[in-house]
């Protein structure tokens, strides 16, 4: 993919009962901005994409909107309207936290994720509006790795993908995107930005099986479970024919 970054299909995973995934109904994305033709193609011709979710910020869609598709249903769903000092840009954080705070800081933003009123209203109107609207789905955020990766990891778990598959899934962001992040790396080192803050924002632009880790950790220490998280009302509040339909869509 040139212009469609860390793009894949949630494909061929298994469930801790032997289930496989359905293939080329759910997939995720980094932003649908730019998108070249042969590749717009692929998705809504040959995958017949016709839902996306977008999990940016409203700031962020007025500064790059997601391309036009027609017959496309499109969902903004801000899953950190609630996140506060978050939402700043990359050269805000790397100018006020050291390589070891960043590692915190994206920690923060992964329990904030989970747990923020937005994060959790977000969530839940994801999932449930995968059951609801008929047809193969992409969500995306930026850069299709925090957001996503989390939204892609609980989308796993309601199905019981067993949980090496879905930290492989997580992580196969890091290759999906060094291109771009080198990009923006040696764009930034041109505005001359020092080594250390550029060292700050490779840490951003990269997860770790810490950070998802600790998303679940979090959940667990205020839910007990992942499966109380999901139908908690002060949760995702899903009620358990959601689940049900999400296994029923997905896996074979």
């Amino acid at each position: 993919m040139d212009t469609l970054v860390n793009f894949r299909g949630l494909n061929d995973f298994t469930t801790i009962n032997k289930q496989k995934m359905k293939p080329n109904l759910v997939f995720r994305s980094g932003e649908l901005v730019d998108i070249a033709a042969p590749e717009r193609t692929l998705l809504f011709e040959n995958y017949q994409i016709n839902q996306i979710y977008d999990f940016r910020s409203n700031k962020e869609i007025t500064d790059k909107p997601d391309d036009q598709f027609s017959g496309v249903d499109y969902y903004h769903i801000d899953l950190m309207r609630d996140a506060g000092g978050h939402s700043a840009s990359l050269e805000v954080f790397a100018s006020n936290f050291d390589g070891e705070k960043a590692d915190d800081v994206m920690k923060d933003m992964y329990r904030e994720i989970v747990l923020s009123q937005s994060g959790r209203e977000g969530l839940h109107n994801f999932l449930d509006g995968l059951v609801s609207h008929e047809g193969p789905a992409i969500f995306h955020c930026f850069a299709g790795k925090d957001r996503t990766g989390v939204a892609a990891a609980l989308l796993l778990v309601s199905l019981q993908v067993t949980p090496n598959q879905i930290m492989q899934d997580y992580l196969a962001t890091n290759p999906a995107r060094k291109v771009a992040n080198d990009a923006i790396i040696a764009n930034y080192r041109q505005t001359g930005l020092t080594e250390d803050a550029l060292s700050v924002i490779e840490t951003m632009l990269y997860v770790k099986q810490s950070y998802l880790e600790h998303s679940f950790a979090t959940i667990e220490e205020h839910f007990g479970s992942i499966a109380n998280y999901f139908k908690a009302n002060d949760g995702l509040g899903l009620s358990s024919d959601v689940i049900a339909g999400l296994r029923n869509q997905y896996l074979a």
